[in-house]
C-alpha cells in the first residue's frame, strides 16, 4: 500500500510537469530549449508505465532503467548545453554528450551487466550534472557582466532540481558500490529519500515552466506607440 502511494505521487508529479511543459509551445515563449521537455517527459511517463508492467510480469526491469537513465543524462547535458552561454563550458558539455554514452554502454554491457543497474556510470553522470550546474550558478551570478533576475531564469530552477536529485542519488549509488552489505533499513530509507528527490525534481521543472510562461508573456506584450503631435 505504501509503495503504491509513493508510486502514484511519482506518476502525478511527472504528469503535472508534462502538462506545464506544454506552455513552452505558447507563442509568447522565447526560451527555445524548454520545448524539448514535453516529449522527454512524455517518454519518461511511458517508460515508468512500461517498467511497472515489466516488474509485475517478470520482476526485473533494470535493463529499461539502464538505457533510459543514459538517455536522461544526455537530455540534461543537452539542456545545459543550450542554456549555458560560456563557450568553453559548451565545448566541454558537447564532449560529454559524445563520450558519456560510450562509457555508460561499456559499463552496462561489459562490467555490471544489462540486468544490473549501472551504479558506476550513473554515479559519474550524476556527479558531472552537479558540477556543471554548480559552474552555471558560479558563472551566471558571479562572473557574467549581465545582471540576471533569478525569478525570470527557468534554467535556475531546472539546475536546482538537477543538483538536489543527482547529489542525493550520487551519494546513494556511490555508497552501494563502495560499501558492500549495507543494511536493508538503510537501503529502504535511502530509496524513500530518492523518491522524494524525484518529486522535488519534477516540482522544480514545473516551477521553471510556469515562471518562464509568466514572464515571457509580460516581456512580449508590445504597446502601440503614442503618436506625436
Amino acid at each position: 500500500m505504501y509503495y503504491q502511494i509513493t508510486q502514484s505521487i511519482y506518476f502525478v508529479s511527472i504528469l503535472v510537469a508534462f502538462l506545464t511543459s506544454l506552455t513552452a509551445y505558447s507563442r509568447f515563449n522565447k526560451t527555445t530549449y524548454l520545448k524539448y521537455f514535453a516529449p522527454f517527459l512524455l517518454i519518461t511517463l511511458g517508460v515508468e508505465v512500461a517498467a511497472k508492467i515489466i516488474e509485475e510480469k517478470s520482476g526485473n526491469n533494470q535493463f529499461l532503467f539502464n538505457f533510459f537513465s543514459v538517455l536522461g543524462f544526455l537530455f540534461y547535458f543537452f539542456i545545459l548545453y543550450k542554456g549555458i552561454t560560456n563557450l568553453v563550458m559548451k565545448r566541454i558539455i558537447l564532449g560529454l554528450i559524445i563520450i558519456y554514452p560510450l562509457f555508460a554502454s561499456y559499463i552496462i554491457f561489459f562490467v555490471q551487466g544489462v540486468y544490473v543497474f549501472h551504479t558506476i556510470s550513473f554515479g559519474i553522470g550524476a556527479l558531472l550534472i552537479v558540477l556543471i550546474c554548480i559552474y552555471y550558478f558560479k558563472w551566471q551570478f558571479f562572473e557574467t557582466p549581465i545582471e540576471v533576475d533569478i525569478k525570470r531564469d527557468p534554467l535556475v530552477f531546472i539546475c536546482l532540481g538537477l543538483v538536489l536529485f543527482h547529489s542525493i542519488t550520487f551519494t546513494y549509488f556511490s555508497g552501494i558500490h563502495l560499501f558492500k552489505g549495507l543494511s536493508a533499513s538503510f537501503v529502504r530509507n535511502m530509496t524513500l529519500v530518492c523518491m522524494v528527490c524525484n518529486y522535488a525534481l519534477y516540482a522544480f521543472f514545473t516551477v521553471a515552466f510556469l515562471v518562464n510562461h509568466k514572464y515571457s508573456k509580460i516581456e512580449f506584450v508590445e504597446f502601440p506607440e503614442i503618436p506625436k503631435f
